[in-house]
């Protein structure tokens, strides 16, 4: 590296400006630094921090914090840079050279991202060419740089497609689309090359950011598309409304569904190719005041956790499970909302259970995943097989266990139970907000109090939560009014690894991945006694308890000190109406000191 020898002078010195001699005083920067900084700054129009963070002459999160702290500024996380697509627009692109990022607009204000809170002259003008007031937050400047880049890339890329060029995308991975009785290639279905190209990037983008769905929404001047991902739905483009109804023609060509019904929802579903790696897509379309929206779930059949050790599930738990599965005969129930991860655990135990022996059917709707060795009946409502109806044939044909999507309606409960009864081992999924609470729900649905005891071997109730990234994990102390929303007891401040501030990795959302949270209550003698007399609900939970089962919360509180998730998830995903009570306060980030020394507490609640 080469090194630059200069000779400040006093003359130099007093040409700094009061906020690069506050810089030098603090000792963030060395006067010498700066002024070979101001020398390169001379003809370029860049902000003065980017040339020191390039010479290597500051720290970036030191100087962005000082920055913020004398502009009296927020400083803006990696997360917080994700600037909404109507924004763009507002902007004059040359805005870029100086190291601004427009984000929101609130009220008659423009929210702009900016490495130098100081360019007062560039945010002068900003707001002459908007007519908004603008309000600046400090950001790093690499992080700003990635942001700045990945808009800018979203806007060329949606350009290049919008273009009405013959050639293909080269960049489209998805090489053929795969309907249910005939494949045909993905560029010979639409005349217009465009809608093909952006319906393409589209899917290949989501599977590329690991997206469970891909969501297509009309609005009153564009259509926007955002993704699930990680349980959490982001923005991720919109498009001109003008385009929406062709996205979602071709969405509907490829999966088989009919282009000229607007009026009344419809599924489907499509077999694409990405990168070498088959994919199954489940389509849905809902009209909507402005169009039709469409839901895309996407299904990545090789990536799908179908081994109970690997689901995340603590292991006493899963030991427990196994040995109910064991059973040859009773009823066993997964209950959480959609997307808590009840298909992958109940297939998982099927797959324990699968066994030459054995004969194992399933009834769903839809099937999602077939497995050599197990029967799948599809649900058909509009020919009449229903959940009950194949039910009836089910146990016709000599099955010894069956797996119900989900229990719905009392018919389909009282086959359910009839089956546990009759020398069948029974799963099933229940919408209950607990374990303890597919007990009343069985009895809201019209079985009687002794049949669910008698035939019910166990209840697990499941949750995912967002795991930290572990590019960007950065240590957190929680106090423990933050902790006790989760049943910490402790009187002291609790260190652990908690949420960082959003990388690459995570794509600026700080978590990445998820983890299984679950409590199995196991029906003792005792609690189905309780059952049977008509216990109240507090009473049975009481008897869980017990029995020495723990809470989803307490699950959750181990997982945090563990240091996988944060207490704000758990709480999102586990406390319900808990977390509305007792609103969790911020975890403190730690100083630089507190760092050295910090350990996780391992002690228990």
């Amino acid at each position: 590296m080469k090194t630059i020898a200069y000779t400040t002078t006093p003359e130099a010195v007093r040409k700094f400006t009061r906020v690069e001699a506050s810089l030098v005083e603090r000792g963030i920067v060395t006067s010498e630094a700066l002024i070979v900084a101001k020398d390169r700054q001379r003809g370029a129009k860049r902000p003065l921090v980017e040339i020191l963070i390039e010479q290597g002459a500051v720290d970036e999160t030191r100087l962005t914090e000082a920055l913020a702290e004398l502009a009296g500024v927020p400083v803006a996380g990696a997360v917080e840079l994700t600037p909404e697509a109507t924004v763009q627009k507002l902007v004059p692109p040359e805005m870029a050279q100086f190291g601004i990022l427009p984000l929101r607009i609130e009220g008659d204000t423009l929210v702009v991202a900016a490495s130098d809170p100081f360019q007062v002259l560039a945010f002068d003008e900003l707001s002459i060419r908007t007519g908004k007031k603008v309000r600046v937050v400090v950001a790093r400047p690499s992080e700003l740089r990635n942001a700045m880049r990945k808009a800018r890339h979203g806007e060329e890329a949606l350009h290049e497609l919008l273009k009405n060029a013959a050639n293909g995308d080269p960049r489209i991975e998805i090489d053929q689309v795969s309907q249910l009785r005939n494949e045909v290639a993905v560029d010979t279905i639409d005349d217009d090359g465009r809608i093909v190209r952006l319906v393409n990037l589209v899917i290949a983008d989501a599977i590329r950011e690991r997206a469970s769905d891909i969501h297509v929404e009309a609005e009153k001047d564009s259509t926007r598309i955002r993704f699930r991902v990680d349980g959490a739905l982001r923005e991720v483009s919109t498009v001109p409304a003008s385009l929406h109804s062709s996205i979602v023609s071709r969405i509907k060509i490829i999966a088989g569904l009919d282009i000229i019904e607007v009026r009344r929802p419809q599924d489907g579903r499509m077999k694409v190719v990405c990168e070498g790696r088959p994919y199954d897509l489940r389509i849905s379309t809902l009209p909507t005041y402005f169009g039709e929206k469409v839901v895309v779930r996407v299904l990545d059949p090789s990536a799908a956790t179908f081994d109970l050790d690997r689901c995340g599930i603590a292991q006493g738990t899963i030991e427990t499970w196994r040995s109910l599965l064991r059973r040859p005969h009773g009823m066993l129930l997964l209950t959480g909302p959609t997307g808590s991860g009840k298909t992958s655990t109940l297939f998982a135990s099927l797959l324990e259970l699968r066994d030459p022996s054995l004969n194992i059917t399933t009834v769903e709707d839809p099937v999602e995943y077939q497995f050599p060795g197990i029967v799948h009946v599809p649900v058909r409502a509009d020919i009449g097989m229903t959940f009950a109806t194949a039910l009836r044939s089910i146990l016709r044909q000599d099955p010894d266990v069956v797996l119900i999507g989900e229990i719905r309606d009392r018919e389909t409960a009282q086959i359910a139970v009839q089956a546990a009864m009759t020398g069948h081992l029974v799963l099933s999924t229940l919408h209950t907000n607990d374990a303890v609470g597919a007990i009343p729900r069985l009895l809201d649905l019209g079985i009687e109090p002794a049949l669910v005891g008698a035939s019910l071997l166990g209840i697990m109730a499941q949750r995912l939560v967002r795991t930290v990234c572990p590019s960007c994990a950065a240590p957190a102390v929680y106090d423990p009014q933050t902790l006790s929303p989760l049943g910490w007891t402790g009187g002291t401040a609790c260190v652990a690894t908690g949420r960082g501030p959003g990388c690459a990795a995570c794509g600026g959302a700080g978590y990445r991945g998820r983890a299984a949270l679950a409590e199995l209550v196991v029906m003792t003698p005792e609690l189905a006694r309780l059952v049977t007399t008509g216990a109240s609900r507090a009473d049975l939970r009481s008897q869980t308890r017990r029995d020495g089962t723990s809470e989803l919360v307490e699950r959750g509180l181990a997982m945090v000190l563990a240091g996988p998730t944060t207490p704000t998830e758990v709480l999102e995903v586990a406390a319900g109406d808990a977390m509305q009570q007792t609103a969790p306060r911020a975890a403190r980030p730690l100083s630089v000191g507190d760092r050295g020394d910090a350990a996780p507490t391992t002690a228990a609640p």
